[in-house]
């Protein structure tokens, strides 16, 4: 007997369970239903963002009324009667009142340009004109023996231009010589030639007059101090030059190149 209520009551929870497991599928079935999708892009209108998922079917048409137009009857208007033109009647322009010209006073000629005062007036100018050239003439010659009188004869520089004489014989006679000399004691320096440095250095200074020379110069370098203090040493070396019959100032180019 206890073995048929175990398999009873066995059979009841089975057949229970199944059907607690139908109706639970097809309630689950029945509640899916299509959600309502709202898009909140930025790029969209916000007309746009909504989107429903309702069937069409279920939307009704509503008829649009359409707008009766009301048909207006034009007004006629009673005819009026035509004016007939008028016509303009030229008149003629008023003759403007000219000012009568009234007699000009007559011109009152001056006695001045009679012909006796005209010839008086030509001989006074002619006498008064060989007047005036016999005072230049005076005048001149008295000028000129004031001149030779009282001005004193202005002096020529004759010691600069005396000078300057002899600074251009200077030059012209020893310039070539000094620049030989130097020229041929310029030597390359180890240094430089080493590194590869080359250019042009331009030295000026002064030969006084005993020979020797100062104030030497270095005013347009060649970029690298090894080659303008060469050119330096070199012009002290080979001093002292010819003197000169004053101080002369001398540039002089020197050109330092690699073969």
């Amino acid at each position: 007997m206890s073995h048929q209520l175990k398999g009873f009551s066995l059979s009841v929870v089975i057949h229970t369970a199944v059907f607690l497991a139908l109706v639970g599928a097809n309630s689950f079935v029945v509640k899916e239903q299509r959600p309502i999708v709202i898009d909140f892009s930025i790029e969209k209108s916000p007309t746009n963002t909504v989107k429903d998922t309702v069937p069409p079917a279920l939307v009704q048409d509503t008829p649009e009324k359409k707008a009766v137009a009301k048909t207006v009857k034009p007004r006629v208007l009673p005819p009026q009667p035509h004016e007939p033109p008028k016509r303009t009647i030229a008149t003629p322009a008023k003759a403007s009142e000219v000012p009568i010209p009234q007699d000009a006073p007559p011109e009152t000629v001056d006695n001045a340009d009679s012909p006796a005062q005209a010839a008086s007036t030509e001989r006074t100018s002619v006498v008064d004109a060989v007047a005036s050239t016999t005072d230049a003439v005076k005048d001149d010659a008295g000028g000129v023996k004031a001149a030779t009188n009282h001005t004193p004869a202005q002096s020529v520089p004759t010691k600069e231009l005396a000078q300057e004489e002899l600074k251009t014989r200077y030059f012209n006679k020893h310039f070539a010589y000094i620049r030989d000399l130097i020229l041929k004691n310029i030597s390359y320096p180890h240094v430089a030639r080493k590194m590869g440095k080359s250019g042009r250095v331009t030295v000026s200074f002064v030969i006084t007059s005993d020979g020797h020379v100062d104030n030497i110069k270095v005013i347009e370098s060649s970029g690298c101090h090894a080659l303008d203090d060469n050119a330096v040493e070199t012009i002290k070396k080979v001093a002292p030059f010819p003197k000169p019959p004053i101080t002369a100032y001398l540039v002089i180019p020197v050109t330092y190149r690699l073969d």
